[in-house]
């Protein structure tokens, strides 16, 4: 039983997991971008009409329904900035 131990110790100890481990995970990080890239593209028409759906209700409701506080104006207007610059590339 020790001599089994101590084969499987040296295999393991030989095998350089500082570079393996991280490559391996690396890989499996890439793989699964590259299915949610896939998976995503098919849903960006839906995606986009969300998007401009939530944020014509958050306009609506700070400016028309209930003229909310000025912070909460500025986070609506940044939201809008910022998804307009997140969907103006996929859509050119």
């Amino acid at each position: 039983m020790t001599e089994r131990g101590s084969s499987l110790a040296a295999i393991v100890a030989s095998v350089p997991w500082c570079c393996l481990l991280p490559a391996a995970f690396a890989l499996l990080g890439l793989a699964g971008a590259g299915a949610a890239r896939a998976t995503t593209v098919e849903l960006m028409p839906f995606l986009l009409g969300a998007s401009l759906l939530f944020l014509g209700r958050a306009h609506y409701l700070i400016h028309v329904r209930r003229p909310g506080a000025p912070w909460a104006r500025w986070i609506v207007w940044l939201s809008t900035v910022l998804t307009i610059g997140l969907w103006a590339p996929r859509l050119l």
